[in-house]
């Protein structure tokens, strides 16, 4: 493969995680209520994804209450909450 096709894979392949990345943040969410804990958020992008946590339980405030305005939201609102809410990075 000459350079020039070798860079122009690197372009792609780079150009198509970028737009996969963006579109998992989009997927929408079921929530059963507005008002759910961080556990149950959790479990249900779990449930309803292909997105997977991993995280130590003891750092984390998974009793803590969210609300959300509607019972569907993005991932990215979702985790734009979390951060609000609990400062969580």
């Amino acid at each position: 493969m000459n350079k020039v096709n070798y860079l122009i894979l690197l372009l792609a392949v780079g150009f198509y995680s970028s737009m996969a990345q963006s579109n998992f943040l989009d997927q929408i969410v079921q929530l059963d209520e507005t008002e759910i804990t961080f556990q149950e958020l959790i479990t249900a992008i779990e449930n309803q994804t292909e997105i997977r946590f991993a995280f130590n339980p003891n750092t984390l405030p998974l009793s803590g209450k969210l609300l959300f305005k509607e019972n569907k939201v993005s991932i990215r609102q979702a985790l734009n909450a979390v951060n609000k809410t609990f400062e969580v990075n």
